[in-house]
């Protein structure tokens, strides 16, 4: 398997992130996204998890800022046990303050670049250069299943070839571009939803292990792929967790092109809430890009507001109820 420079992105603003993401392929160019962090405090919880051998990190930043993340790499280098493994920096920031530029550099950073003026030339050069003056990384080529099913569904990876390389190595007779579903837990109460999810996805492990069906956690949520003939077999099995697990219900994309459609179908999949509003009793939902709603009679103010002030809890009540009925049946 190809060996690549594994990166971490550390900058609290979304859209900058993005922007890094999509500067170029960074497979391509022999960099792995493994991680993004919106500070500095959230890098370091990831440091051991994603094991980055370069971090790209902005300044100003809440929690902990670069400058103080910097100093804190700079620590974890000089610990024995990563001394054959020790982590780069490079500092992307809209500050072009000699004081910055100065406390960045003394902090350990190998170049610091302004926003204004970063391109993919300009951002490449300082990673290959980096690169160059950095010792060969021990054990650079190993991804954790769990990181490298967050990172598919998150679309951090756009080289199918790469894509297809881990997939055969875990095992998984997925081709990349194969027809596949989605199968993604949802709680009807919060407080139940993450443990009830890891549960959920061990049992249906063991339910399926003899298929090429990946089963991971995703943002609390139980999430599972696979090739779209064995959708059948997954929904009779997530129907027999239903006494087992009363709280979930499960959203489903039957019809996903590809891995580098999975991310996707996720946002797609945001909507089955909704649906699971208009029937509490159901356990299982397909996604429906034409699902319609329309709006029941407006709840009558004058009358709750009178009822508040007498207060008539059993009339507030029956206001109440009488909407909710509506919106049930007018979707």
């Amino acid at each position: 398997m190809k060996s690549f420079i594994r990166v971490l992105i550390v900058d609290d603003e979304n859209v900058f992130r993005n922007t890094l993401r999509n500067l170029f392929p960074w497979e391509d160019e022999g960099f792995l996204l493994v991680g993004f962090a919106e500070n500095g405090r959230q890098a370091l919880t990831l440091l051991d998890a994603t094991m980055p051998q370069i971090v790209i990190t902005d300044i100003a930043m809440p929690v902990m800022d670069g400058i103080e993340l910097l100093y804190e790499i700079k620590k974890w280098n000089q610990m024995p046990q990563h001394w054959n493994h020790p982590i780069g920096s490079i500092v992307i920031s809209g500050f072009e303050t000699f004081s910055y530029v100065r406390d960045a550099m003394k902090a350990g950073a190998f170049d610091y670049i302004l926003k204004s003026e970063l391109d993919r030339d300009s951002l490449l050069q300082r990673l290959r250069g980096l690169t160059a003056s950095m010792p060969p990384a021990v054990g650079a080529d190993h991804l954790g299943f769990g990181l490298f099913c967050t990172n598919l569904l998150n679309r951090t990876y756009t080289n199918l070839p790469f894509i297809q390389k881990h997939l055969q190595a875990y095992g998984l007779g997925i081709e990349p571009s194969a027809s596949l579903f989605l199968m993604q837990s949802f709680s009807s109460d919060p407080t139940e939803g993450p443990m009830e999810a890891l549960d959920a996805r061990r049992t249906l492990q063991q339910k399926l292990a003899d298929l090429s069906i990946v089963s991971t956690v995703y943002q609390e949520k139980c999430v599972l792929f696979g090739k779209a003939i064995l959708l059948e077999t997954t929904v009779a099995e997530a129907k027999k967790l239903a006494d087992q697990y009363p709280f979930l219900y499960w959203g489903i994309h039957p019809q996903v092109d590809g891995v580098l459609g999975l991310s996707q179908a996720m946002t797609q999949l945001s909507q089955i809430p909704c649906q699971y509003f208009y029937a509490a009793g159901q356990r299982v939902f397909t996604y429906d890009p034409e699902l319609q709603y329309s709006v029941p009679p407006q709840l009558s103010t004058a009358s709750l507001e009178k009822a508040v002030a007498q207060s008539e809890s059993h009339h507030i009540s029956r206001l109440l109820a009488d909407f909710l009925k509506a919106c049930s049946q007018y979707r």
